[in-house]
């Protein structure tokens, strides 16, 4: 399978102060580091091994076994990097590794879905699904709502303000703004 992580992807500045501090402990083996580390990327972990698996509980496994081999690893981590690009490829390899032990499997069934879907996939694509997912978190909740009801529902301005009780222009606004900060936190990820 070919390389995992994209390289000439921006990292926050925000995510890489905090990550040293956590790497540092986590090397040296804390395991409130670990705590603290599983907190953090378990949720981006478990978009990659889902995305790879198509099976919740196949993912779980994967996420296990992702943070297992971190700990047993953590003397390899470059403390100056940040963790989640590194977590994440580990992650993409204990998927992959779950997929092939699941199509080895003796079956009667049909193949299963996790094995479709692991050939070829791009795991950039879930890493830049993981960063819009963080820069959605940067923004409020009625902005997050906005966007949700205008981008995900599909629903239309004149609809998002009488569902909302506000007026078209404020609405148009906020979702200027909203889809702005979005744009911003975002220069980094490509189309």
């Amino acid at each position: 399978m070919g390389s995992s992580v994209r390289k000439d992807v921006a990292v926050p500045t925000a995510w890489i102060g905090g990550d040293r501090d956590i790497a540092r402990r986590f090397v040296s083996r804390a395991v409130d580091a670990l705590e603290e580390i599983y907190a953090r990327y378990s949720g981006p972990v478990m978009v990659v091994a889902v995305s790879l698996l198509a099976d919740r509980q196949l993912a779980e496994e994967a996420v296990e076994d992702t943070f297992v081999k971190a700990w047993h690893a953590a003397s390899t981590l470059d403390v100056e990097r940040p963790l989640g690009p590194w977590l994440h490829a580990i992650a993409g390899r204990s998927a992959a590794n779950i997929a092939r032990r699941e199509q080895r499997r003796p079956s009667t069934d049909a193949p299963t879905h996790a094995t479709a879907t692991i050939k070829g996939f791009d795991f950039t694509d879930t890493w830049d699904a993981w960063k819009v997912r963080r820069a959605l978190d940067h923004l409020t909740s009625d902005a997050r709502a906005l966007v949700r009801c205008h981008h995900y529902e599909g629903l239309s301005h004149s609809q998002i303000a009488r569902r909302e009780g506000l007026p078209i222009g404020t609405v148009k606004a906020r979702l200027h703004r909203a889809y702005r900060q979005l744009a911003t936190r975002l220069t980094h990820v490509e189309r």
